[in-house]
């Protein structure tokens, strides 16, 4: 029988590290506080590394060093109590800070930056009623690809890559308001 990492409640341990993320990116406090209490009893350390990851991945400006001196000052108050006996509140504190800073996942695109230059196309296609999305790096293999719908390409307006430009500048905007 494998080993199997469990909160307080029997919950599994990375799903409860999932939910937290998924919280805080969505500003769900009562969420985010619920899988943080699931996690601080038995899995402290690796809550506070979570919380600094979602700091650093998620949170815009310079929220991972506000993260840091909390679980510093968590560290310092907590450092002779044993689990179960802890106080939580810079626990509370950092999730409820995550939550409510401005959300931001330039990050997650930094991945694709180990050029000088990004270079992709964005490709849209229609065939048999279905249409996709696909995004090809510069030697033309897909980076992503999804479909849109099952129906055929919307009647345009404007030329394609003007249409693809309102789009992406679109979803950029919308990232930035919702994160």
């Amino acid at each position: 029988m494998a080993f199997e990492a469990l909160t307080k409640n029997g919950y599994n341990l990375f799903e409860m590290s999932s939910m937290i993320q998924k919280a805080i990116r969505r500003c769900d406090i009562p969420h985010a506080a619920y899988a943080a209490n699931e996690m601080s009893v038995k899995y402290r350390a690796y809550l506070w590394k979570r919380l600094l990851t979602v700091s650093a991945e998620d949170c815009y400006g310079i929220m991972t060093k506000e993260i840091m001196a909390l679980k510093e000052a968590d560290d310092y108050v907590n450092r002779r109590n044993k689990p179960g006996e802890t106080n939580d509140l810079f626990i509370a504190k950092a999730v409820v800070l995550l939550c409510m800073a401005k959300k931001n996942r330039d990050a997650d695109y930094l991945e694709y930056c180990d050029e000088a230059e990004l270079s992709f196309a964005v490709k849209l296609g229609d065939e048999n009623g279905r249409c996709w999305v696909e995004a090809r790096d510069e030697h033309g293999f897909i980076i992503e690809s999804e479909i849109v719908n099952d129906k055929e390409l919307p009647l345009l307006s404007c030329p394609l890559d003007k249409a693809v430009e309102k789009m992406v500048r679109s979803i950029i905007n919308t990232a930035h308001h919702c994160y």
